[in-house]
């Protein structure tokens, strides 16, 4: 415990470092004036989705990406390798400290756009979980690369196929197409957050899909990083 929360510190100078939480914040003020503009438009819950998607890719995917390859060139991750700490730990370090971003960034968001009336029970775990399995979607692209180039186009082709269930969302074609994808399931969290959906099929279909989802990430990503890391 002592070693984790050990590098829970280190993971939280190197945040503030990189300058993840001025970016989060930052954004969040630009989101926050912008719903305020936007209050009382039509679906307005539905473009708060949207653009607080946008926060936990960001957070899970790129700066997951931008700190590992960081800590890659400061040879930080030898130095880990003959420490006491575990690869598990390193990954739920960064994941725990950017979910914890991430939600209080999507809570000044929500408030700001829509006030109060949102069952919060759903929305936490909805962002919880959307940047927990953003983040360790993070972990998986960026095992093996040594480039901020090129893991930069595998961020994007990742995040834009992430994105994809929002055409079911907006009902511009059938959700069925995106059912193999993980934000699928957050995304019917987030009906459930905000009274879209309040049907018991819904509740089970959202809450297991986001779970096993997030458990079979964190396999993959710890399985990937132990390979790549190994021989360090």
């Amino acid at each position: 415990m002592r070693a984790f929360l050990n590098l829970l510190r280190l993971d939280l100078m190197l945040m503030q470092r990189n300058k993840v939480v001025a970016i989060s914040v930052f954004g969040t003020v630009i989101y926050t004036l912008l719903f305020r503009a936007l209050s009382g438009l039509d679906q307005l819950e539905k473009f708060l989705v949207l653009i607080m998607m946008n926060d936990p890719a960001l957070l899970g995917v790129l700066f997951v990406g931008v700190m590992v390859l960081f800590e890659k060139d400061e040879r930080t991750l030898q130095a880990l390798s003959v420490t006491p700490v575990r690869w598990s730990h390193y990954l739920w370090s960064k994941t725990l400290l950017l979910t914890g971003i991430g939600l209080l960034c999507c809570y000044a968001m929500v408030l700001a756009g829509y006030g109060w009336h949102f069952h919060w029970g759903h929305f936490t775990v909805a962002t919880v979980l959307t940047t927990v399995i953003f983040s360790f979607i993070g972990f998986i692209a960026v095992a093996g690369e040594a480039t901020f180039n090129t893991y930069m186009i595998k961020a994007v082709v990742v995040i834009i196929l992430l994105t994809l269930p929002f055409l079911g969302y907006f009902e511009v074609v059938s959700n069925a197409w995106f059912e193999a994808l993980p934000t699928y399931y957050v995304l019917l969290l987030y009906n459930l957050a905000f009274g879209v959906a309040q049907d018991w099929s819904t509740l089970l279909m959202g809450y297991a899909g986001s779970v096993i989802w997030t458990v079979v990430l964190y396999g993959w990503a710890l399985k990937r990083f132990v390979d790549h890391n190994k021989n360090l």
